[in-house]
C-alpha cells in the first residue's frame, strides 16, 4: 500500500474533510470523515474523494431528486390534469381489491353504494340493494361526467 496522503482540510465538491475517522475499507484505503455543506456529516473513502464520486453526504440527490419530482409533476399536470380532472384516473382500471370487481361500486353491510369522484369531489351516487342496479348508477354517471372530458381530450395520447 502506498504512503498515506492527508486529506484534511481538503474540499471536494461539498465536502471537507475533517480527519481519518479510523476505519478501512476491505481494500485497506482510509475512511474519511467529513462535513457536507448542508451540515452533515459522512464517512468517505480517499478513492472516492478524489475520483470526485462523492460530492456530498448525499443532499445533492435528494435536491435532483426533489427537482426531478417536481418538473414531473408539473409535465403531468400540465400534460394528464384537465378541468380540475386526472385523465388518467378515468381510465384507470379496477383495483385488484375491489370486492365487486366494479370501480365505484363497493358492498356496504346489506347493499351496494355506487359513487364517482369528479374534480377531485367524491360523489355519492346512491344505496342499492341490487348490484346491478349500482353498476347501472356508476357506469350513467361516467357517461355524464367522465365521458365529455375524454373525449375533449381523447388526442391527449391517454390509453
Amino acid at each position: 500500500m502506498g504512503k498515506k496522503i492527508d486529506l484534511t482540510g481538503r474540499r471536494f465538491g461539498r465536502l471537507v474533510v475533517i480527519e481519518d475517522s479510523g476505519e478501512r475499507t476491505k481494500n485497506g484505503r482510509i475512511k474519511w470523515l467529513c462535513e457536507c455543506d448542508c451540515g452533515n456529516f459522512t464517512k468517505s473513502d480517499s478513492q472516492a474523494l478524489r475520483s470526485r464520486e462523492s460530492k456530498s453526504c448525499g443532499c445533492i440527490q435528494k435536491e435532483k431528486a426533489f427537482i426531478n419530482q417536481k418538473t414531473m409533476n408539473k409535465k403531468y399536470q400540465e400534460s394528464y390534469r384537465k378541468e380540475g380532472t386526472s385523465l388518467l384516473n378515468l381510465e384507470q382500471k379496477v383495483q385488484k381489491i375491489s370486492k365487486t370487481g366494479i370501480k365505484g361500486v363497493y358492498w356496504r353491510k346489506d347493499g351496494y353504494v355506487a359513487n364517482i369522484t369528479i374534480k377531485n369531489q367524491p360523489m355519492y351516487l346512491g344505496f342499492y340493494k341490487n348490484k346491478q342496479d349500482a353498476i347501472n348508477a356508476r357506469e350513467e354517471a361516467e357517461d355524464k361526467y367522465f365521458k365529455p372530458i375524454l373525449e375533449k381530450y381523447a388526442n391527449q395520447g391517454v390509453e
